[in-house]
């Protein structure tokens, strides 16, 4: 890919004449030649339909929790960083924020989960419930403000006993089942590119205290699954951080 000021500016292709041996060939030495591995790397030839034989190689590395990653290729064993015109061996600096980096994004994106509660002033509905939040390992290593206008964009509560509401509020987009005794439901859908979704659990009888396993299991990987499925046309892409409390079930 010919490039201009490090835009892109024309495609004229490589020639490769077995695609899926040389895409093997090159996830076998970026598997070989890196500690620790990269998990969820990614690659596609995009063929050239004006020139048989020739096209694009295209290779996504997924953001990691275990990085930095060192090159062990050919005896070398460096830590590399890239930068608008290329690449360079990182300096003690680097290595120190690198690693120092790593080790901080598991806390903070722990300390996000609950603002759901917090930040929404639809009341709940008192009893058992569900809290889950879902969040790109990388939320931190880059800066997003999605639009986010209806529930098109927005996450729909997994579970709506009647109907749905919405608004708009300075993190995002909140969406919400109301009840007579408030939101059997809520998804909040932050412009930040991450979702936090609370669900009512529970009998429903005054005289039962149950909380049902199966309908806690469907309804975490139904907002796991959708989340997925919505942020990823935002553009917002994982590995994935899911975490999930139960909440006030003492005596259930």
């Amino acid at each position: 890919v010919d490039e201009v000021d490090g835009v892109a500016a024309s495609n004229p292709g490589i020639p490769i004449a077995n695609p899926d041996a040389e895409i093997l060939r090159l996830e076998n030495l970026a598997r070989d030649g890196l500690q620790p591995r990269i998990i969820g790397l990614k690659s596609l030839f995009v063929a050239d339909p004006g020139q048989v034989g020739t096209g694009a190689l295209v290779m996504r590395v997924p953001a990691s929790l275990q990085a930095p990653h060192q090159v062990v290729f050919q005896k070398r064993n460096r830590f590399y960083t890239r930068h608008s015109k290329g690449k360079a061996e990182m300096d003690v600096n680097e290595l120190r924020q690198a690693f120092t980096g790593a080790e901080g994004v598991l806390p903070r994106l722990r300390q996000l989960q609950g603002m759901l509660p917090r930040l929404s002033a639809i009341p709940l509905v008192e009893g058992p419930s569900l809290l889950v939040s879902i969040a790109p390992i990388g939320l931190f290593r880059r800066q997003s403000n999605l639009e986010l206008s209806g529930f098109n964009d927005a996450l729909i509560p997994t579970w709506a006993s009647s109907g749905l509401d919405y608004a708009q509020t300075l993190e995002g987009l909140l969406v919400w089942s109301p009840s007579r005794a408030g939101a059997t439901s809520q998804a909040m859908t932050y412009r930040s590119g991450w979702v936090e979704v609370w669900t009512r659990q529970g009998s429903s009888s005054s005289d039962e205290h149950w909380v049902w396993a199966s309908r806690v299991e469907n309804d975490l990987f139904e907002a796991v699954s959708a989340t997925l499925d919505k942020l990823e046309k935002h553009g917002v892409e994982g590995p994935w951080l899911v975490q999930a409390k139960l909440l006030d079930v003492k005596d259930y």
